[in-house]
């Protein structure tokens, strides 16, 4: 989603400077008129604010062990901001790192909705951090979103994206399931979005998501893989609270299972093509 959210920025007018460590993808983001720099290094050394969009806490650690080494003993200020999803303690953890260690501010950010309405700047958009940090940003994010949400302090951001997943993940199983019963019953499956739009069973995945299920077009959501992970972040949290998440744990179990078939690396809406070949709905 990095590339869409820097064609945003730029189309509303901010310098955007950009790197990634695939070549092709800064190919593709200087061929859409985006400044690529040299290196991580050249971008933390000349940048009053770092938006990082990343998959898993380990590509953010790698992110902020560069920064570390590059300011070593520099109070720089500035703004990093974590639009990856990203958990909570180690959010809490990296955050008051640079905060004592270079007087750089935290904003946990995570997005939700995918590279279109990146694009459109349409995106979920939940904040977490201090109040000068997010008001210090506050422009730039408001050209991704609608509406964004400061939901408190230091990973309260990344605390709502758990929920975002925990809904989100668990209609994507519900979806792959209401397609096999309504084609085993014949229904026309290019009317349902419209038949249930407006009603208790309507959402944007049912209206987006749900008809390239239908037509094998997958597009380009997340990969089955990374859901689980996400998943299995979710209940790790509420486990270290005592709390049972039994429907979202069986859910898990479907997205895990998907994986040892060799979904991993299809984006979510395929899980519908593994639920018809290998779900019967009895195990």
């Amino acid at each position: 989603m990095g590339l869409p959210i820097a064609r945003r920025l730029v189309h509303k007018g901010f310098e955007v400077i950009a790197f990634d460590i695939c070549k092709q993808r800064c190919q593709l983001a200087s061929e859409a008129g985006i400044t690529v720099g040299t290196s991580l290094s050249e971008l933390i050394r000349i940048s009053k604010v770092i938006l990082v969009c990343v998959l898993g806490g380990d590509a953010v650690c790698d992110v902020v062990n560069s920064i570390e080494k590059d300011l070593m003993g520099k109070n720089c200020g500035g703004t990093f901001v974590d639009l990856s999803t990203t958990p909570i303690n180690l959010t809490k953890h990296l955050g008051e790192r640079l905060l004592h260690g270079h007087s750089m501010g935290w904003v946990d950010a995570p997005v939700s909705g995918g590279p279109a309405k990146a694009a459109r700047g349409t995106l979920a958009l939940m904040a977490g951090g201090r109040e000068v940090d997010v008001a210090a940003v506050k422009p730039i994010l408001d050209s991704l979103t609608k509406h964004l949400v400061h939901m408190g302090p230091l990973g309260a951001g990344q605390a709502a994206k758990m929920v975002n997943q925990l809904l989100a993940l668990s209609n994507y199983c519900l979806l792959a399931e209401a397609l096999e019963l309504a084609r085993i019953a014949n229904v026309d499956l290019s009317l349902l979005p419209k038949a249930l739009k407006g009603g208790h069973a309507d959402s944007s995945l049912l209206q987006e998501v749900f008809p390239g299920m239908a037509s094998h077009n997958y597009g380009s959501a997340s990969r089955i893989g990374q859901m689980a992970e996400d998943l299995n972040t979710v209940i790790n949290f509420a486990e270290q609270f005592g709390i049972g998440l039994p429907v979202t744990t069986r859910v898990n179990q479907l997205y895990e299972q998907a994986v040892l078939e060799g979904y991993q690396d299809l984006a979510g809406p395929a899980l519908a093509a593994y639920y018809d070949e290998f779900w019967d709905g009895s195990s």
